[in-house]
């Protein structure tokens, strides 16, 4: 089984809503084909996601991710992962840091940062939501390499 994670900061807003896209992308190969997690590199454990998050994947018809509240990241779950994806190129080198051996990319390929709404209006968080949604979509053949037949997610859009 693959596994992948997401990282961003606190793990309440972009993380989250990132593993969020991916599990409802990838639907009914998460438990079989693939394993999504998220967790933050200062994350306060069990801190729920945002309300402002929570509603830009709603308004996507898009369930939040798995209960639990925000999850620092740690070596091993680092090492674990088949790929990790950080949010910005800071938090790829904070993942290669801390645990040199991952394999750790930023979410967009072009290394652009996808910048954190925390703290500003819900517009901010249905902005970002519409660009992990593009990005985890284009992310999806690596994601699982040669099990995606007709396009990046098997579907049409």
């Amino acid at each position: 089984m693959r596994r992948v994670l997401f990282v961003c900061t606190g793990n309440t807003c972009r993380s989250p809503m990132a593993e969020a896209i991916a599990l409802h992308l990838l639907g009914e190969r998460v438990g079989t084909e693939i394993a999504v997690h998220s967790a933050g590199l200062s994350a306060v454990a069990g801190s729920p996601p945002t309300v402002e998050a929570m509603s830009a994947l709603a308004a996507r018809d898009i369930l939040p991710p798995p209960p639990g509240g925000s999850k620092g990241l740690s070596v091993r779950d680092a090492l674990d992962a088949d790929v990790v994806y950080g949010m910005t190129l800071g938090h790829v080198e904070a993942v290669r840091r801390v645990a040199p051996e991952a394999n750790v990319q930023a979410l967009d390929p072009s290394g652009e940062d996808v910048l954190d709404p925390f703290g500003g209006p819900p517009s901010e968080y249905d902005d970002v939501c519409g660009r992990l949604y593009r990005l985890v979509e284009g992310r999806l053949p690596d994601m699982l390499p040669g099990l995606l037949p007709g396009g990046a997610s098997g579907r049409e859009r």
